[in-house]
């Protein structure tokens, strides 16, 4: 993807474990307005998002550093304008249950340097 391409991109998580949902491509920056969480179960759950040098985050790389509670069939957007440099992932953990998706919303820009 070249720079200036939309970042549309999602998955649905794997309960208790980190899955990452989106990797910055080499030689560009992601400039992420909108990161979702919908939670499509019957009951509440707890997720947690990172921007991660690799597939399992350090405690300093979580945007969210304790859960965030997700209503039941809700969601929760976070919109602060993150950016991520090359090879960077969102990385999302959910603990229990199914049907909760992360989406990532953006932009890619060409990596400074």
């Amino acid at each position: 993807m070249p720079a200036g391409s939309i970042i549309q991109e999602g998955a649905v998580l794997t309960p208790a474990q980190n899955n990452t949902v989106y990797t910055v491509p080499a030689g560009l920056q992601a400039v992420f307005s909108t990161i979702m969480i919908v939670n499509n179960d019957g009951s509440q759950r707890d997720v947690r998002v990172a921007i991660a040098a690799g597939d399992t985050p350090t405690a300093a790389e979580w945007i969210t550093p304790q859960t965030l509670p997700i209503p039941a069939n809700d969601a929760n957007p976070i919109t602060a304008g993150l950016t991520a440099a090359a090879g960077d992932r969102i990385v999302a953990w959910c603990e229990t249950g199914a049907d909760v998706v992360v989406r990532v919303f953006g932009r890619l820009e060409t990596a400074p340097g």
